[in-house]
């Protein structure tokens, strides 16, 4: 009888420490690192532990904070992406994030700055609606990625009192692209039109 309740009790606690070990952990605001450009990132989930490595990386969320770092704007960012495409409002962004150290979401606004725009051209070739729907739509995606990856830092700059980026920066950004695309076009138009 000693026996049985001896391998009673072992198998129950095999029982406990397994459900210990499959079952998620119960994380306190500690043990997160939250970001505010991805927040559901920051998990202890024992499987994701080199995710949770890489978003408490230098790269995603600097560990010091950057004084007095001058940002662009969510208007100066929707300005720029109405006027010279979603390329120029997530050059914005990605300046901004380059100043508050995340060099790696840096270039990433870049590669979805690209995309952005890729699409809605690939869309434009399709459907020929006005140039100004397609400005909307890249400007509200620029300024609502904007918001998702620094909002809570541009709040603070604007609590201190810190002034936003020069709206020179932003026009001479946004001709910039406008130049590049124009000249994009005029060369696939010119090569279009040579080979067919």
């Amino acid at each position: 009888q000693q026996s049985a309740a001896e391998h009673s009790r072992h198998k129950q606690k095999n029982t406990t420490n397994k459900t210990k070990t499959n079952s998620w952990p119960t994380c306190t605001t500690e043990q997160i690192h939250k970001i505010t450009a991805i927040p559901w990132l920051g998990t202890c989930v024992p499987k994701l532990q080199w995710l949770k490595g890489l978003v408490n990386s230098q790269m995603f969320s600097p560990k010091t904070k950057k004084v007095d770092v001058r940002l662009f704007s969510m208007k100066q960012i929707g300005i720029a992406s109405f006027l010279g495409s979603a390329l120029a409002g997530m050059t914005l962004v990605s300046i901004n994030n380059f100043r508050l150290g995340k060099s790696l979401l840096a270039f990433l606004s870049i590669v979805i700055g690209i995309a952005i725009f890729g699409i809605v051209f690939a869309v434009g070739m399709v459907l020929p609606l006005p140039g100004v729907i397609y400005g909307a739509v890249q400007m509200a995606a620029s300024v609502g990625i904007a918001k998702t990856m620094f909002e809570k830092q541009y709040e603070e700059n604007q609590a201190e009192n810190i002034p936003n980026e020069s709206g020179w920066v932003v026009g001479g950004v946004t001709v910039a692209w406008i130049a590049v695309i124009a000249a994009a076009i005029y060369t696939i138009l010119t090569y279009m039109e040579i080979f067919s």
